[in-house]
């Protein structure tokens, strides 16, 4: 990595100019920064082979400078967030009015710069303004929250239902507070980390399950009585050198979850799992992909923040100032367990 000078942008048509706040890595991002191959990295490896590349800086807070023509909703001083993945207004379904649908646009950070510098030009149709009693370092970590806001609405969850979440890092800690939210009756955590169990236990866990003290399959049919699970989310899945599940906790999603229930994904699984249809099929369990959030999912987690009704600063542990000290984060993020992190480690390049 490195920091470079450069002139200070200006917003177009439909663009915001925005000072950065707060900035943190994502997973994915710090996976990538190491070589990992998960999501993005063909984007990733293509532009660094054509040279010096602005990449990564999605999952951030920053305050609007000013605005290009065009822009409504927005204020110079407003503090926003930003969705992961934009629509490209140019699909079908964006042109029918169905913009949250589309799968075809560019994702910050990524085909186009995010927020790891001081202040970036970002597309301002996926800002949502920062409510007041949300701080800095919490609206650095509505992003994820949005995809987690849209995987509890993949489950279509019902009063009373049970609910498993495989992996208790930020994005199931999130999910575990929204299942809640919405209905669920009890709420199974499951991890590998004591610290990260405990504070599922402290946002409401009913049980929690040590999937490195045992079989969590096994243990969460003990805790239902055969039964299994209505719903299991599965959000640890991953490399296993970056300490992620691999295709495991699929299975054992499938495993934990009764006849005609539902699997909601998640996490960015790498390459291609095996996969046994029967196992699915024969049992008529569903397997749900859910978008990544978009502006309304957003906006909704920031209320919910904004309520009280979502811990996000549970998963700020640790933190960096200034931007020069941003590899120190993508260290700390990609190693959270070496580290006794919670979730990524932030970047305070000019907060509250």
């Amino acid at each position: 990595m490195r920091l470079e000078e450069l002139e200070d942008p200006r917003p177009g048509p439909g663009e915001a100019l925005v000072r950065t706040r707060v900035v943190q890595p994502s997973v994915t991002e710090a996976m990538l920064a190491f070589g990992t191959e998960t999501f993005g990295y063909e984007t990733v490896r293509s532009a660094l082979a054509d040279g010096p590349a602005r990449l990564f800086g999605h999952e951030y807070c920053a305050e609007i400078v000013a605005l290009g023509e065009g822009v409504e909703g927005l204020a110079a001083g407003d503090r926003v967030a930003d969705v992961a993945a934009l629509p490209c207004m140019e699909c079908a379904l964006c042109l029918e009015g169905r913009s949250e649908d589309c799968r075809r646009g560019p994702h910050v950070g990524f085909e186009m710069p995010g927020c790891l510098s001081d202040v970036a030009v970002v597309p301002a149709l996926g800002l949502v303004p920062v409510p007041d009693g949300v701080s800095d370092a919490q609206a650095a970590c509505l992003q994820p929250a949005c995809d987690c806001v849209a995987g509890v609405d993949a489950a279509r969850l019902e009063g009373g239902e049970t609910v498993a979440v495989i992996g208790q890092g930020p994005m199931g800690g999130y999910t575990l507070q929204l299942a809640r939210a919405a209905g669920a009756g009890r709420v199974i955590a499951i991890d590998v980390r004591a610290e990260s169990l405990a504070t599922a236990r402290e946002l409401g866990a009913d049980d929690c399950v040590d999937a490195s003290d045992g079989d969590p399959v096994a243990a969460v049919l003990e805790l239902t009585g055969g039964r299994g699970v209505d719903v299991a989310f599965e959000s640890a899945g991953g490399a296993p050198s970056s300490g992620l599940g691999g295709h495991t906790t699929l299975d054992q999603a499938r495993e934990m979850t009764r006849d005609t229930g539902r699997v909601v994904v998640l996490a960015l699984l790498p390459g291609t799992p095996p996969f046994d249809m029967l196992a699915w099929r024969g049992r008529s369990i569903e397997l749900l992909f859910p978008p990544l959030g978009s502006r309304s999912h957003l906006a909704r987690a920031a209320a919910l923040a904004a309520d009280g009704a979502l811990a996000l600063d549970r998963y700020t542990s640790h933190s960096v100032d200034g931007l020069e000290r941003v590899a120190e984060a993508f260290e700390i993020t990609a190693n959270k367990g070496r580290y006794g992190a919670l979730g990524p480690c932030q970047v305070v390049v000019a907060g509250d």
